[in-house]
C-alpha cells in the first residue's frame, strides 16, 4: 500500500477512485477494493477517506478519519497498487479534484457501491461535465460488495453494545483477517473515538490559529449541546465571540433530527438571517452580528450577546414571568409582520424555503401527537396544519422561537439561534410557540390563571399593531400553536400536572375552533 500523492503521475494510467467515510471499513468495502485491485484494466486504486467525523449512535462520540486509515493499513497489507489518502473536505469533492491532478492521457474511474448507484447518488453528477471541461477520460463504475449487507452506522453502534457488540463487529470484518488482526481493528475503534465537543474544538482551534491567526484570551468553552456544540470565547482584544463550526459536520443518528437539514446549511441560513435583521431592525430587540463567515471551513463567528445575564428560559424556570420582555418580543414580531420580505432565499430558492417551513411544521405537529395520542387532539392538529399551510406568507420567520433563544442582560433583549429560520412560514407559529412555552412554565409554577390573562393581552396587542394587515384567522392559529406546543412539551411534566395541562389544551382547543 502506498500513501504518497506522486504515484498517479505516470502516463497512461487508469486510476480507480473509491471515496467514502469508511467508519469503520468493513468486509463489503474490502471486497470492493479487492475487485478493483485485481481488475486487469485498473492500474491503481485510491481509497479516499472523508475528513468528516462519523457519529456513534446513542452517544456523544465520533470516529475520525485516522481510525479508518489505520484499519485500511491492516486490510491492505500486500496490495501494492492500492493507496489511501484522507480528504480535507468530503471524499467525493476530493475525488473530483483529480481532474486537475492527472495527465491528459490518464483515465479516472469513479467507484460507487451497488446500492448508491441504483438510488442515483447525486454526488457523482458532476463527473461527465468535468470530463468534458478538462478533456480527461472518466466514467463511473459499480463495485460489487459480494452481497454483503453491512451498514457502517450499525457497525459503529456495536462499539458501545456491551452485550453483543464485539461479536457483531467481528462478524462484519473481512474474512482474511486472523483473530489477532480482528482484535487489533476492534482496539483501534475502541481507542480512537473522541467526543463531538473535542472534535469540534480541535477543528475550530486549528482554523483560528492557522487560517485567521487569532489568539484567544480564554479557552473555547462549549455550550450544553453535546452533539451540536456552540463555543464561547474572548479574544486578546476583549471581544466576546460565539463560534459555530460545521466543517466536520456529523450525520447524527437521532430520530428528532432525521428530517432536519444538516448543520452545514443551517450556518449559512443563520448568517443570511442576521444580515437581514441587523439591516432592518435598529432598536428594541438585538441580534448577534456576524464578524466572520468562512464558507470553505463552514465556520460562523458572531458577537456574543447577553453574556452577563441569563436566558428567558432560566428566568421562567425560577417562576419569574416578565411582562415587559414578552411585550418587547411581541412588538418585534408585529413589526416584522409589516417589514419588507427578505429578497434572498435562505435555503437555496423559494421552493427550498417553503419546504423548510413545511418540514418544521410537520416535526412540530408530529411531536405534539407522539406525546398525547388522542383522536380529538389529532383532529385539532390536522386542522391547524391545513390552516397554517394555507396562511403561509413571504416573511422572515424564526421557526424555533422559544425562551432559551431569548437572552436578557442589562435591560436588553436579544434573539439568537436563527439556524432554522426561513423566508416563508406562518408568523402565527413563532408567536404561538413562544406563548406555549410561557404557559407551560406557568403550569409548573402554578401561575396558570395570571399567565393566561397575560397571553390574551399579548395576542390582542399583536392584533392591534397589525390591524389592516393581519389575516382574519391569525389569532385562532396562534392559540392553536399554543396548544400544540403544550402537547409537544407534555412529556416533561409531572403526572400530577397532566390534568392541568390537558385542561389548558382543551380550553385553547375551544378558543381555536371558536375563532
Amino acid at each position: 500500500m502506498r500513501t504518497d500523492e506522486s504515484s498517479h503521475l505516470s502516463s497512461g494510467k487508469r486510476i480507480a477512485l473509491y471515496p467514502g467515510a469508511f467508519r469503520p471499513p468493513h468486509a463489503a468495502h474490502m471486497h470492493a477494493v479487492q475487485y478493483l485491485a485485481n481488475h486487469p484494466d485498473i492500474d491503481e486504486v485510491v481509497i479516499i477517506i472523508s475528513g468528516r467525523f462519523r457519529h456513534i449512535p446513542g452517544t456523544d462520540l465520533a470516529l475520525g478519519p485516522e481510525v479508518a486509515e489505520a484499519i485500511w493499513q491492516i486490510y491492505l497489507e500486500g496490495l501494492t497498487n492500492v493507496r489511501v489518502v484522507i480528504a480535507s473536505q468530503t471524499a467525493v469533492s476530493y475525488a473530483l479534484d483529480y481532474f486537475d491532478k492527472v495527465l491528459p492521457d490518464q483515465t479516472l474511474l469513479f467507484c460507487i457501491g451497488e446500492a448508491d448507484l441504483q438510488s442515483g447518488d447525486s454526488r457523482f453528477y458532476q463527473i461527465h461535465q468535468r470530463a468534458k471541461e478538462t478533456g480527461i477520460s472518466a466514467s463511473i463504475i459499480m463495485v460489487p460488495t459480494g452481497d454483503l449487507k453491512i451498514r457502517s452506522t450499525a457497525l459503529r453502534a456495536s462499539l458501545v453494545d456491551v452485550e453483543n457488540g464485539s461479536q457483531i463487529f467481528m462478524d462484519c470484518l473481512p474474512n482474511q483477517l486472523n483473530l489477532a488482526q480482528r482484535m487489533q481493528v476492534w482496539a483501534i475503534c475502541q481507542n480512537g473515538w473522541k467526543t463531538v465537543i473535542e472534535v469540534t474544538r480541535d477543528r475550530i482551534q486549528k482554523v483560528l490559529s492557522y487560517s485567521m491567526q487569532v489568539r484567544l484570551a480564554t479557552q473555547l468553552l462549549p455550550g450544553k449541546n453535546r452533539l451540536d456544540p456552540v463555543f464561547f470565547t474572548q479574544t486578546e482584544q476583549g471581544e466576546h465571540w460565539v463560534i459555530k463550526f460545521a466543517g466536520s459536520s456529523l450525520e447524527v443518528e437521532n430520530n428528532a433530527q432525521t428530517d432536519r437539514p444538516k448543520s452545514r446549511n443551517r450556518l449559512s441560513v443563520e448568517r443570511l438571517a442576521l444580515k437581514w435583521l441587523n439591516h432592518h431592525f435598529r432598536s428594541g430587540i438585538k441580534f448577534p452580528e456576524t464578524l466572520f463567515w468562512m464558507k470553505k471551513e463552514k465556520m460562523l463567528i458572531m458577537t456574543r450577546l447577553g453574556f452577563t445575564g441569563h436566558s428567558l428560559a432560566h428566568r421562567l424556570s425560577e417562576g419569574y414571568f416578565d411582562r415587559w420582555v414578552l411585550n418587547q418580543v411581541n412588538a418585534f414580531l408585529a413589526d416584522n409582520y409589516h417589514a419588507d420580505s427578505p429578497a434572498e432565499a435562505f435555503w437555496g430558492d423559494q421552493s427550498d424555503d417553503k419546504y423548510q417551513w413545511q418540514q418544521i411544521l410537520e416535526e412540530h405537529l408530529k411531536s405534539a401527537r407522539s406525546h398525547f395520542f388522542n383522536n380529538d387532539f389529532d383532529q385539532y392538529l390536522r386542522q391547524l396544519k391545513i390552516k397554517s399551510l394555507a396562511a403561509t406568507r413571504h416573511q422572515l420567520v424564526h421557526l424555533d422561537l422559544q425562551p432559551k433563544h431569548i437572552l436578557l442582560s442589562d435591560n436588553e433583549i436579544a434573539i439568537v439561534d436563527w439556524e432554522s429560520s426561513s423566508t416563508y412560514g406562518d408568523p402565527a407559529f413563532d408567536l404561538g410557540k413562544l406563548l406555549g412555552h410561557f404557559l407551560f412554565y406557568a403550569i409548573q409554577a402554578q401561575q396558570t390563571e395570571s399567565i393566561v390573562c397575560l397571553i390574551e393581552e399579548v395576542v390582542l396587542t399583536f392584533q392591534s399593531r397589525t390591524i389592516g394587515t393581519c389575516d382574519h384567522d391569525f389569532i385562532s392559529r396562534v392559540y392553536g400553536f399554543i396548544g400544540s406546543t403544550l402537547l409537544s412539551l407534555g412529556q416533561n411534566i409531572k403526572e400530577s400536572q397532566f390534568k392541568q395541562l390537558t385542561a389548558c389544551v382543551r380550553k385553547i382547543e375551544f378558543t381555536y375552533y371558536s375563532n
